[in-house]
């Protein structure tokens, strides 16, 4: 909905850096202790220590939204994610959850989220299982994650939130090279996605260095220059 409304309104692009200088403000200010997002969740999984704040679920979902609404990119998964392992996190406190027992219930949650926003609860699961040590399926895990995978995806259907489907027209019958080519791109994607995520780290751990003074000059010289070129483009159209 939010990209629907920014493509019939162009205008609204050209605010996307104050959206986002907005959600930086909000995470500086009230999400500290849950600005690692994914990171949080996954080191809480392999080494138990302080149970996930609530605030994550609201910060999340607004950054989102607001994302979305100027005509910025943002995957799902990643806010399912962080919502469904910090709710679920909540009932560590109550049910006095022990740290073997939290690992399971932060695995569901993240079942139940990827589960949700993708309409997937069998992909959903073994995501889940795989969460502590990939390649390595924690086999106490198995059924808690399958019943969470299972159960949002019920509700999502319950709510009749429909995730869209792409259907492919031409499937080509089982061959030898079909299944080779199908190891290598798997190999290479493997290859691509751990260059990616260390480079990421990288940048993270760098940028943390820095003052958030210089994250409001980035987003308002972002701002200004965006502006300037929707401006030039309207006066071009206009002329």
């Amino acid at each position: 909905m939010g990209h629907k409304l920014s493509e019939a309104h162009l205008w609204i692009i050209g605010l996307l850096p104050v959206a986002g200088l907005f959600i930086g403000w909000v995470y500086h200010h009230c999400g500290q202790t849950v600005r690692a997002g994914n990171n949080l969740i996954i080191d809480e999984i392999h080494d138990p220590k302080n149970v996930i704040p609530l605030r994550m679920t609201p910060l999340v979902l607004g950054g989102t939204i607001l994302t979305h609404l100027f005509g910025g990119s943002a995957g799902r998964e990643g806010t399912a994610l962080q919502m469904g392992a910090s709710l679920a996190d909540q009932l560590t406190g109550p049910f006095k959850i022990s740290p073997a027992s939290r690992r399971i219930l932060l695995m569901t949650g993240l079942s139940a989220g990827f589960s949700s926003v993708f309409g997937t609860p069998l992909a959903g699961a073994v995501f889940g299982l795989e969460v502590l040590s990939i390649g390595r399926v924690s086999y106490e895990a198995i059924f808690p994650c399958f019943i969470g995978a299972a159960v949002a995806n019920f509700v999502t259907l319950a709510w009749e939130f429909t995730t869209p489907l792409t259907f492919c027209p031409k499937f080509q019958i089982f061959s030898i090279l079909g299944l080779l080519s199908a190891i290598l791109a798997g190999a290479i994607f493997g290859l691509v996605g751990m260059g990616f995520a260390q480079s990421t780290h990288k940048l993270a751990c760098s940028s943390k260095k820095r003052s958030l003074m210089l994250h409001y000059d980035r987003s308002l010289e972002a701002c200004s220059w965006l502006l300037l070129r929707t401006l030039s483009v309207q006066l071009v159209i206009w002329g």
